[in-house]
């Protein structure tokens, strides 16, 4: 669950960037 949460909050940085 954690790494879930990890991936997507790492997804949206990425988009942010």
């Amino acid at each position: 669950m954690l790494d879930y949460c990890l991936n997507r909050m790492s997804i949206y940085i990425s988009i942010k960037q």
